[in-house]
């Protein structure tokens, strides 16, 4: 017998005890499966007793049966009155028995097995349920639970947003690390806080009937452009950290927004460009955070001055002052000496074009270049009264 077919031997013959151990696990998994919960496990795991919905008595209101590698949840259908469960880092496949709980309010199934959502019957006031990191493929059977108010679906395999058009009270939607390319089907809802960083949307759309929007996270896409929030007049905080954005005119499509006060752009090419926060600051002056960091009175100062916004003053001051000698703009650092943005596509020429016709963006009173005046012949006295003036454009 060769050493050939001997090998092939023992390695068909390893093959087969590593099948058979696999048949063997599923069949454990299914008999435990079929197991009711220890009720020493649920005895533990019950905890804030209170007055039950109907307020005829008083019952525990919430069980705690997180990280037991749970394969089944039956002999939970007795307890009728909890209001708050949490089953977290199991091994579950479906929540079937919840369907004799009617009066669950919060449920936190993260971490487990499931492939498809909402396989109970739904509890009258089902307000929060937490899906994130299971293995979910499609959205479907929200549209039972009409009062729910948060639906977290991180860390699925979520390619498309779709079956919450009846969850008129949906306020939060987080789908965080999942395949999504396409921002839809959100038309008309109520959602405030909306999650969707860490996938493959291009382009944001489907935004502008979502009026109640306040905090809206599309980090670590592929964003470039920050067109389709100009009608989201609410939104306070945004974070686009981690794209694509390389041009500070893209900031032009959210300087309306009345309430923005936190803005999240860092990892983006923008960062890169000189004075890319006096821009930003100059353009959403109510800004409170950049980035992550608490902006100061001294950087809304100098996203001023970089601008030229107090430069008439400033020609006012000198002329009251020296009225024979000739005003010279001595800023350190001034917006028009910054390299202008190139043109990437034929959109982005267009509204180019249209800003230069309607007089383009904010530049206060600031001398266009090729228009500054001569340097006077002798200008020691100016220079040495407009020192302290001058001192916080340096750095």
């Amino acid at each position: 017998m060769s050493l050939t077919h001997i090998l092939s031997q023992e390695g068909q013959l390893s093959q087969y005890y590593e099948d058979e151990r696999e048949r063997n696990e599923r069949k454990q998994m299914l008999s435990r499966a079929k197991e009711p919960i220890d009720p020493a496990l649920i005895e533990k795991g019950l905890h804030y007793p209170g007055v039950t919905a109907n307020g005829s008595r008083f019952a525990f209101l919430k069980l705690d049966l997180s990280g037991h590698d749970l394969l089944s949840i039956l002999g939970i259908e007795p307890f009728v009155h909890l209001q708050e469960i949490n089953l977290s880092c199991n091994q579950l496949t479906t929540l079937k028995p919840l369907s004799e709980l009617k009066h669950v309010c919060v449920l936190n199934v993260a971490y487990n097995q499931f492939h498809k959502m909402f396989d109970f019957d739904p509890p009258a006031n089902l307000q929060s349920i937490d899906y994130s990191n299971n293995l979910i493929a499609k959205i479907e059977g929200a549209g039972k639970h009409r009062y729910l108010k948060a639906l977290i679906l991180d860390s699925n395999k979520i390619s498309k947003i779709e079956g919450l058009s009846k969850n008129i009270c949906l306020a939060t939607l987080s789908l965080q690390n999942n395949a999504i390319e396409f921002i839809e089907n959100l038309e008309n809802l109520n959602i405030e806080t909306l999650n969707l960083a860490q996938n493959k949307i291009k382009m944001i759309s489907g935004l502008s009937t979502l009026k109640k929007l306040t905090r809206f996270d599309l980090s670590r896409n592929d964003i470039t452009k920050l067109k389709g929030l100009e009608q989201n007049e609410y939104l306070r905080f945004l974070d686009v950290s981690g794209n694509k954005i390389d041009k500070a005119r893209q900031v032009s499509y959210i300087e309306e927004l009345p309430l923005l006060t936190e803005l999240d752009m860092s990892f983006n090419p923008i960062q890169e460009r000189k004075c890319y926060r006096l821009q930003i600051l100059y353009k959403i002056p109510q800004l409170r955070r950049l980035d992550g960091v608490e902006i100061t009175a001294k950087e809304k100062v100098k996203a001023e001055n970089l601008h030229g916004t107090d430069l008439e003053d400033r020609k006012m001051i000198f002329k009251a002052l020296l009225p024979e000698e000739t005003f010279v703009d001595r800023r350190i650092r001034r917006f028009e000496d910054i390299d202008p943005e190139s043109d990437s596509s034929a959109e982005e020429k267009l509204e180019n074009e249209m800003n230069i016709m309607s007089g383009g963006s904010r530049q206060g009173s600031v001398d266009s270049p090729g228009e500054k005046s001569p340097a006077p012949a002798n200008s020691s006295k100016a220079d040495e009264i407009l020192s302290d003036v001058l001192r916080d454009d340096l750095e």
